[in-house]
């Protein structure tokens, strides 16, 4: 002791004494100053310290302040002698921490002082830190005589007076004293153990807040991640990939403001009165929001919840799966996107085109964009936006898509539309089966391609060439390439091309197809792309005829329903093995088996097919002969046969021609 000496001292700017400075108790009559003969001295008044009376005295200070210039502290005691006192200290007051919030219980609590008190920032009372009751108007508090007190600032502060009293605190924080704590009675002080203060622990608010907005801002939607940080004693949490923060202000209430310095200086756009210390999904009440005025509005339809684990990988209002369409371009954009799980951008959801890298994601100043790359959302910037979401999903939300013109401008853009599915594209969505013709070649492009299951590219599905390597795509910039895989398609490039697809398929897209021709493009108006269904059906028998001493490739040979190889029908010989097909090269090949198709080879071929039918294919047909060179047979054809000339040719047992089989076949 003495007790009212303790707590926190406030240089005096505009006062010195004997050419040092002053410090006053803070919140009281205290005061620190240099006597003239040379000590430091703690008094109620200068009129006391200069008569050498006082509290505490440090002597010959040597210009030293008093924090650094040593612990040979006196104390006066009741016969008014100087004792050395070598517990007395007088520190840095930084050094001082106040625990944040205490907690007050009694059995009886009749004057309802209980409950959780909180620091009251920058306010001392005598020197030492006060709590204010979170529920109700008391406060705990240092009072001059230096002792504990529960009171009512402006009634019991200086008068001495409270609900609770502990004594003698000797600079100890309340739940440190070792006393007994007491209550006021009609009698004077009344020692009551029930009287407990202890450190109250700052509650933990929920992993994940979802705070929803539909009358704006925007920039303050979406979900808030628990930040390891606290403000005035309460849990805070971080907008999920962005920068806006949900926080306790110092005057009772819950803000989101967008950054910290809004934090630091207790400002945001939203705000909720909230003096029962309840977390913000749980206090009752309305939001007020801040209109550009900075006028303050209630708002009754701000809501603030709690993420489940579930919610937070997967958010239930979002979309597994969104498509979107810009028949106005830029092409790059359109195509399928794919919920990220676990993924937030400013608090809002983020989709992934299937098979790249662009993004739909919440922007920082509450707009839906897509951007080219990540560096679009850290810059946040994009191709295209929907300004002013209010957390509504980019399918559901209303206003007008915007395409960007450059230089921070923007058109309007009512063609633009962002849908949703409720199922996976690869499972239900049917696309047509392609066929591809190339009058001017190159032949082994043509045929039938069908969609490759599960795989997608810059947003677009891809197709197969059935039984060959080629594949129909979408590149980076937004066009339809034909290329072969995997090389070409991993570098964008190809054989054909069709520009600008603006979102729609091979056989839809309009413009005209594009055709490289010793490394440039050159218009190819020739080529199409059209739906297999739509496409002339292949004869279902030929028959080839020779009028060649030789039996083996002479004959009818039906139609193998389903099956294509590099794109192009297959036949069989109806009574051998022959094979009539297409090879990779883009020829109408007749093997005399299955493993001559393996390889690739066989005894008769129609060079460059171009997409056409065997009977209708252009150009003479060659046969391989025994020097293993090929020849043009100006005698073989290959017609649509009918059925009813099957059947009369194999009642008949007609026979084409009977020669013996070459002696070798030679890879074309």
């Amino acid at each position: 002791g003495p007790s009212g000496y303790v707590g926190d001292y406030e240089i005096e700017r505009d006062q010195c004494c004997h050419g040092l400075p002053v410090w006053l108790q803070k919140g009281g009559l205290c005061q620190l100053h240099a006597t003239s003969h040379g000590s430091w001295v703690l008094g109620r008044s200068s009129i006391a310290m200069e008569a050498k009376g006082g509290a505490l005295l440090l002597r010959n200070h040597a210009d030293k302040m008093p924090h650094m210039a040593g612990d040979n502290w006196e104390r006066c005691d009741a016969q008014r002698n100087w004792v050395h006192d070598p517990d007395a200290r007088v520190t840095d007051s930084s050094m001082f921490h106040a625990l944040p919030v205490l907690s007050v219980s009694l059995e009886q609590d009749s004057s309802m002082c209980g409950g959780t008190y909180v620091l009251v920032p920058d306010r001392r009372i005598n020197g030492l830190p006060v709590w204010r009751q979170r529920e109700g108007r008391w406060h705990l508090y240092g009072s001059a005589s230096g002792n504990w007190l529960v009171g009512k600032l402006s009634v019991d502060t200086q008068a001495k007076r409270g609900a609770l009293l502990l004594k003698d605190h000797r600079g100890h924080l309340p739940h440190e004293c070792m006393g007994t704590w007491e209550r006021a009675a009609p009698g004077g002080w009344q020692p009551d153990s029930g009287i407990i203060v202890a450190e109250a622990p700052v509650p933990r608010g929920p992993p994940v807040l979802h705070v929803h907005v539909p009358n704006g801002p925007s920039l303050c939607a979406g979900d808030y991640a628990l930040d390891p940080h606290q403000t005035n004693y309460m849990p805070v949490w971080r907008q999920m990939g962005g920068s806006c923060h949900l926080f306790a202000g110092k005057h009772s209430h819950w803000m989101i403001g967008q950054t910290i310095e809004d934090l630091e200086k207790d400002r945001g756009f939203l705000t909720l009165s909230c003096k029962d210390g309840r977390l913000p999904h749980e206090a009752t009440g309305f939001w007020q929001r801040c209109d550009a005025a900075g006028q303050w509005h209630i708002d009754a339809n701000i809501a603030v919840s709690v993420r489940t684990d579930t919610d937070v990988e997967t958010p239930p209002e979002a979309m597994q799966f969104l498509r979107v369409l810009l028949p106005n371009g830029p092409s790059w954009c359109v195509g399928h996107y794919e919920l990220l799980p676990n993924k937030r951008a400013n608090g809002m959801p983020m989709w992934q085109q299937r098979g790249a890298e662009r993004l739909l994601f919440g922007g920082k100043h509450g707009s839906w964009l897509i951007g080219n790359t990540s560096s679009d959302l850290e810059a946040d910037r994009g191709a295209i936006r929907l300004k002013d979401h209010r957390g509504i999903m980019p399918q559901v939300a209303a206003g007008t898509w915007e395409c960007s013109l450059g230089a921070a401008k923007w058109r309007a853009d009512s063609d633009i539309a962002v849908t949703g599915a409720m199922f996976d594209s690869d499972e239900k969505d049917v696309l047509p089966l392609l066929t591809v013709l190339l009058p001017t070649g190159p032949s082994e492009c043509s045929g039938s391609y069908s969609r490759k299951p599960s795989c997608w590219l810059h947003g677009m599905p891809i197709w197969q060439q059935v039984g060959g390597n080629w594949q129909i795509y979408t590149d980076r910039s937004g066009n339809w390439m034909l290329g072969k895989s995997p090389d070409q398609v991993q570098a964008n490039m190809g054989i054909l091309e069709l520009k600008d697809h603006r979102g729609r398929m091979p056989h839809d897209a309009t413009g005209v197809w594009n055709k490289t021709v010793e490394g440039k493009w050159q218009v190819c108006p020739e080529a199409s792309v059209t739906d297999g269904e739509k496409s002339e059906e292949p004869p279902s028998l030929l028959h080839v005829r020779t009028q060649a001493p030789s039996t083996e490739e002479c004959g009818d040979y039906a139609l193998e329903h389903g099956t294509l190889i590099h794109g192009m029908p297959l036949w069989k010989r109806t009574d051998a093995d022959n094979l009539l097909y297409a090879d990779s090269h883009g020829n109408w090949m007749i093997a005399l088996s299955s493993e001559e198709m393996t390889s690739d080879v066989g005894i008769l071929t129609l060079a460059d097919h171009r997409g056409m039918m065997p009977h209708r294919a252009a150009g003479a047909w060659e046969r391989c002969v025994s020097n293993g060179c090929w020849q043009k047979d100006p005698d073989v054809t290959v017609k649509r046969a009918l059925d009813t000339e099957v059947n009369n040719r194999q009642r008949n047992s007609l026979r084409c021609c009977s020669v013996q089989r070459a002696a070798h076949v030679v890879v074309r």
